[in-house]
């Protein structure tokens, strides 16, 4: 019957996806699509990247195991709308997976830096590093720009919002698409039938995110304040934390620490050959960007 047809359709398709990933159809860009020429319908760029924790992530093999993503790419340029989206991601995290979709952020930051947002925020979800923005460029996302793509089982795009505008607006069209992939998630909602009617809870959740954030900016003061526990809490954000004795014990405030040099770091901290080393000084270079550029702002 018609329903066989359409399973035997999808079955060949998912044989053939990892011959076809990648390839996106030459159609008219003025017809709307991102600016690399895609449109929903797809299939969708590959990739591979390093997670926070520095593993390798491929969309490839997320595909293979039958799993739907929802890719996100963040702008570096507004630290605080990146927050918040992640935030609202993070708030809105059980609605996705009840549609078995999962997420992975992507931004060009360092992953010591990702390992140090994903720690502080409890995000339950990935944040990968696009430092030379390839990924970007392939899914035509400019480079201070968002965008947000949802990727079905068999590795094609069904939702595509690439826009700058405000990040509650790439949730909710995250959330409806979603809702539209499986109709299991009407009923984790309560019954809902309207994909806009389903975030009873959303704009709730965006409260509790603001009040987040105001404690975050009333706790937030420049590295060169920092006391020695500052200092131990940013350590074990970063990842750091079996270290912290040794900065307690050489009483390292936030201005010595943004001149520590890579000799004090060896000898005078014997850290050259410990674990931490290269996420240590990866840590230390974003934190002195990050108060150099605070500085001038």
């Amino acid at each position: 019957g018609l329903e066989d047809k359409k399973e035997g359709k999808w079955r060949n398709r998912r044989k053939t996806v990892s011959k076809t990933l990648g390839k996106s159809s030459k159609k008219d860009k003025d017809k709307g699509g991102s600016t690399s020429g895609l449109e929903e319908g797809d299939f969708a760029p590959t990739f591979t990247l390093r997670d926070h924790r520095g593993h390798r992530v491929s969309l490839t093999e997320f595909l293979a195991g039958g799993h739907r993503l929802l890719i996100f790419f963040l702008s570096r340029d507004d630290q605080k709308q990146w927050k918040r989206q992640c935030r609202l991601l993070r708030c809105n995290y059980a609605y996705f997976s009840s549609a078995g979709v999962q997420l992975l952020g992507i931004s060009s930051e360092e992953p010591a830096f990702h390992n140090a947002e994903v720690s502080n925020m409890q995000l339950p979800f990935r944040l990968l590093s696009d430092p030379s923005n390839r990924v970007r460029e392939k899914y035509g996302v400019s480079p201070g720009g968002r965008g947000t793509f949802l990727i079905n089982e068999f590795g094609v795009i069904t939702m595509f919002f690439s826009s700058t505008e405000t990040v509650v607006d790439h949730v909710v069209r995250a959330l409806s698409a979603a809702a539209c992939l499986c109709t299991n998630f009407y009923f984790f909602t309560k019954g809902r039938s309207s994909p806009d009617h389903t975030f009873e809870g959303f704009f709730q959740l965006s409260g509790l995110i603001e009040a987040e954030e105001a404690r975050e900016e009333e706790e937030m003061k420049p590295p060169v304040e920092w006391d020695v526990e500052d200092v131990v809490k940013w350590l074990e954000r970063v990842g750091c934390g079996g270290v912290v004795d040794r900065f307690r014990n050489n009483v390292i405030k936030g201005s010595d620490l943004l001149e520590l040099s890579d000799a004090d770091i060896c000898d005078d901290l014997e850290l050259g050959d410990h674990p931490c080393y290269g996420v240590l000084t990866a840590a230390l270079q974003d934190l002195r960007v990050s108060n150099f550029r605070s500085s001038t702002s």
